[in-house]
């Protein structure tokens, strides 16, 4: 709202001053420049941002592993078959330096040579190689030689193969088999955390450390850890086996230190040396007629 002119009133005359005149030019013209102003910027004060003018953040770019929802243990084994899709390794050899921890104390030493092609087959050979002796797990039996003798033929479904390596190479549907089979619940999976990184547990609610259950990495997916109850003579035994020292070998995470306890207390470590990745192998390395003719613990 405008102002009236001001005026000097002097006995009964009326008259507006020269400097008056000034003062209300120079008022007229502020005024209306700040009104100018305020009606130009006034519909802009008013407009309310739309939400397609906000600048909205790309949604991330899920990998197809990424996208297999975890609702159970099943999902937690899609994924680490999809992950790896591929790209896991096909075979793997190293020297394997054993310390087993005795309940009497102390410590014994040993070594072992180890051939393995993913999925399914391993092949252990006792140092030195002049005993001949060592195991060879095959089409899920094992097959035990003592100096070149056979002395087991079992059925026998090796959970550290399964859960290390076949996960990553078999089909999952298989894998999953194999699982059930191991006795694991796969009906139950929770997160947790193991060596301060995120894990899943397959087979166990929070709290129970006895039911057979394993720990699975949730960035990596590869085992960390896996517990089972097992059958030693006419006892059970509360098994936990724990993967450490994960070294990257043509892009894949493989535990190079595994700690066995046994109800609770340190029975048997191996450190893995010497490793080579996808190196080729002879199948006839892993043929029970023909232990004592391959092998000999020459390098592949």
């Amino acid at each position: 709202m405008l102002h009236a002119t001001p005026q000097l009133s002097l006995g009964s005359r009326s008259y507006t001053d020269r400097g008056s005149n000034q003062f209300r030019s120079t008022v007229l013209s502020s005024r209306s420049l700040v009104l100018i102003l305020v009606l130009a910027w006034a519909p802009l004060a008013c407009v309310t941002p739309r939400a397609g003018d906000r600048p909205v953040a790309p949604a991330p770019v899920l990998s197809p592993w990424e996208k297999i929802p975890i609702s159970d243990g099943r999902g937690v084994i899609r994924r680490m078959r999809a992950r790896y899709d591929g790209q896991f390794l096909t075979s793997l050899t190293f020297r394997q330096l054993n310390t087993l921890y005795p309940v009497s104390g102390g410590e014994q030493k040993s070594e072992w040579m180890e051939y393995a092609i993913v999925p399914g087959r391993l092949r252990i050979e006792y140092l030195p190689s002049e005993n001949r002796s060592g195991v060879i797990v095959n089409n899920h039996r094992i097959h035990a030689f003592d100096k070149g003798r056979a002395t087991r033929n079992d059925r026998y479904i090796h959970p550290l193969m399964v859960l290390l390596y076949d996960v990553h190479a078999l089909p999952a549907d298989s894998t999953l088999v194999l699982a059930d089979s191991l006795r694991f619940n796969l009906s139950l999976v929770r997160e947790d955390t193991w060596q301060g990184r995120r894990t899943y547990v397959i087979g166990a609610v929070p709290g129970d450390s006895t039911a057979n259950q394993f720990w699975v990495d949730a960035e990596r997916l590869v085992t960390v850890r896996v517990i089972q109850t097992e059958k030693r003579g006419t006892r059970s035994v509360l098994s936990d086996t724990r993967m450490d020292q994960f070294v990257e070998f043509d892009g894949v995470p493989i535990a190079t230190e595994i700690l066995f306890l046994r109800d609770g207390r340190p029975y048997f470590r191996e450190l893995y040396t010497e490793v080579k990745a996808n190196a080729e192998l002879s199948s006839d390395l892993f043929d029970p007629a023909k232990w004592t003719e391959t092998g000999g613990f020459r390098r592949p």
